[in-house]
């Protein structure tokens, strides 16, 4: 058995790809495509001849290597396609992981023994089981939900589909994008190239909600064999008083409930966000974040140095 640290550069694509296809515990957040649209820059560990991967996305600063959860990402882990790996073989990886970087902030499957030197959160996000089929799934609906939906008939709302993403974009940027202090043109530009991709790849959907002409909501949403994930999306200041949100999840649903199993909310530790969420029925669905800080003195100084500057 050879666990391998290999290099950008030296990774095969198109069989890392290969893997995560077939893998049971993939996610679209790992294929090589999505990490090159967040990621500054991402290695990899790899069991002998792609038996099993581990993405590492990581950056550099002050000359010390920072393995990092990207931006519109949520979590890494190790896959392994068809093989059934031991315990100590996934925890081969995590070992492997800890002694390549010194300073940690990434999100994480659950399932490890995690060292003492590493700190660990638990984090959840809200899915919805679709395999119930819609009117079941209806019925979970909230009574406040209900009574939002029934509403929003005498808006004539309008569901607008293959919007470009500079659009989505566009709108989540003026009405949510403030919200998110570390988030910088760069980042809305890397959603774009994202949103994108998805489209001709085939992994994406995006929608409009319109009142006559007037936007009033709108989402992108990402496709990965059984699952559906939210990626982004926004709800005008018109469309909050006139529930635009809630007639656009309603609708996906309606649409996508025949053909996946799952919709992944993307989710939130927040809990008026998770809330909304589950007054459509979601569930909660946790998984780690890990985080250590071992990196040299002068790099800890740097950092307070940067921060006063900044006045955080």
């Amino acid at each position: 058995m050879m666990l391998k640290y290999v290099e950008h550069n030296d990774i095969d694509l198109n069989r890392w790809d290969e893997l995560l296809l077939i893998s049971p515990n993939a996610t679209i957040f790992n294929m090589s495509w999505y990490l090159e649209s967040v990621s500054v820059n991402w290695d990899a560990l790899i069991l002998n001849d792609y038996q099993a991967i581990m993405p590492l996305p990581f950056t550099k600063k002050a000359g010390v290597k920072l393995l990092y959860q990207p931006f519109f990402s949520r979590q890494s882990g190790v896959f392994s396609g068809n093989k059934i790996l031991t315990d100590d073989e996934k925890q081969l990886f995590f070992t492997e992981l800890f002694n390549r970087f010194t300073h940690i902030n990434i999100g994480f499957e659950l399932g490890y023994t995690i060292p003492e030197i590493i700190k660990s959160k638990q984090r959840m996000f809200q899915y919805l089981d679709l395999s119930i089929g819609y009117e079941s799934i209806y019925k979970q609906y909230s009574t406040n939900a209900k009574r939002i939906l029934k509403k929003s008939n005498q808006y004539n709302f309008k569901l607008v589909e293959n919007t470009k993403p500079e659009i989505i974009v566009e709108y989540f940027k003026k009405h949510k994008g403030k919200e998110i202090k570390d988030l910088k043109n760069e980042h809305f530009e890397s959603l774009i190239a994202l949103m994108k991709i998805c489209l001709s790849n085939g992994f994406g959907k995006s929608w409009l909600v319109k009142q006559g002409e007037i936007v009033t909501a709108g989402g992108f949403f990402m496709l990965f064999k059984d699952r559906v994930t939210y990626l982004k999306g926004f709800s005008t200041e018109t469309g909050k008083q006139s529930g635009s949100m809630y007639f656009l999840m309603d609708e996906v649903i309606k649409k996508i409930c025949s053909g996946y199993q799952v919709l992944d909310f993307g989710g939130s530790d927040v809990t008026n966000v998770a809330q909304f969420y589950k007054k459509f029925g979601a569930s909660d669905a946790f998984y780690l974040f890990l985080s250590r800080e071992n990196a040299p003195l002068y790099f800890n100084v740097l950092k307070k140095l940067k921060n006063k500057l900044k006045g955080t």
